[in-house]
This record gives C-alpha cells, sequence and structure tokens, in this order.
C-alpha cells in the first residue's frame, strides 16, 4: 500500500506509514487490496496467455488452424494420389517403348507413333475391366477400315501408315475407352 503522504510504499496490512508515521484509513487499506487482487489477476492471466501461447506451438495449432494449410492438406493428397495412379483410371493409354518413339499432342488429343519398321506391336495401359481391344484405320478421307480386334493377351500389331490415323478402343463392360494414333 502507498502512503498518501509521502509516497513511501508499505505493507498491504501496515496500519501506519512506515516513513511519516501517518495512519491509513479503512477506505486506503480496502483499495490497496483491491488493487493487489486485480495486480494479482493480471499476473495470472499473462501466465495463462504464456501458458496457451506455449501450447499452440506445441501442439502446431498455429499451421493446423490455418485455412490455406487445411485446404492444402486436402487437395495435395488426392493430387498425388492422381500421379501416382495415372489419372483417369477409365482411360486407355499407350506406354513408352524401345520399339518406337511416342509422341502426345494433348491439343488434338493425338498420339504420334514413330517407328523404323513397316509394323509396330504396341504396348498399352488399359482400363481394369477391359474386355478386348479393337483397333481401325480412318484414310485422309474419312474412310474406316474393317475393325481389327485383340483380347488382351494378344500382341497389338499395326503397319505403320502415313495416309490417316487409327483408332485404338477397350471395350468395358459399360462402354468404350478411346484414343486415337497416327503410326509412321
Amino acid at each position: 500500500m502507498k502512503c498518501s503522504k509521502c509516497g513511501t510504499e508499505n505493507l498491504l496490512k501496515a496500519g501506519y506509514c512506515k516513513n511519516c508515521g501517518a495512519r491509513f484509513s479503512d477506505a486506503e487499506k480496502q483499495q490497496a487490496r483491491a488493487d493487489a487482487t486485480v495486480t494479482k489477476l493480471k499476473k495470472a492471466d499473462e501466465k495463462i496467455e504464456q501458458g496457451s501461447k506455449l501450447a499452440d506451438i506445441l501442439t502446431l495449432k498455429f499451421i493446423t488452424e490455418n485455412v490455406y494449410v487445411r485446404l492444402a492438406l486436402i487437395v495435395l493428397p488426392f493430387i498425388f494420389s492422381l500421379i501416382v495412379s495415372g489419372g483417369d483410371k477409365s482411360a486407355i493409354k499407350i506406354r513408352e517403348s524401345d520399339e518406337y518413339r511416342l509422341r502426345y499432342e494433348a491439343g488434338g488429343e493425338m498420339y504420334y507413333v514413330d517407328v523404323d519398321a513397316d509394323t509396330v506391336s504396341l504396348l498399352l495401359y488399359v482400363p481394369k475391366d477391359t474386355q478386348s481391344v479393337q483397333v481401325y484405320f480412318t484414310d485422309l478421307a474419312g474412310l474406316q477400315e474393317d475393325a481389327m480386334e485383340f483380347s488382351l493377351g494378344r500382341q497389338i500389331t499395326v503397319p505403320a501408315r502415313e495416309d490417316g490415323f487409327y483408332t485404338v478402343s477397350a471395350m468395358l463392360p459399360d462402354g468404350w475407352a478411346s484414343l486415337e494414333m497416327c503410326v509412321e
């Protein structure tokens, strides 16, 4: 408690100032106790706040409660699974091989297979439920030749032709998955 006459700090339970001997009134004593309680509560609040900040750091709450971090934790595994799984499981794709050079143009959705021989044996990724594979040729005039059908265990071999393109289709229980390719 602070003396109102000389400003000396005294014990909270003191009845008189230790410096000037002035007597403390009951109102001054009550105010000093109230001030001391408020000070203790403020200090307790500060300690709680410090503990809370430490807990946030230890539990990484400041990161995990961030909206962008949460969004990334949802989206990144999805993107990763698409990359690892190869994307669309209902799509048919040509695999790389030492027999040919492969190029894919997404804009035209066309594979270009460059070979040094008269024929090419294709390696394909086909959907899991594929029953068979059909290949037919379309010439530059738009005329289609008869389709060749291949079972899954059979090698898919087609002649190299520059006068049109091939359509390779995987027959599925619920429809077809197809791709187009030029073999030159």
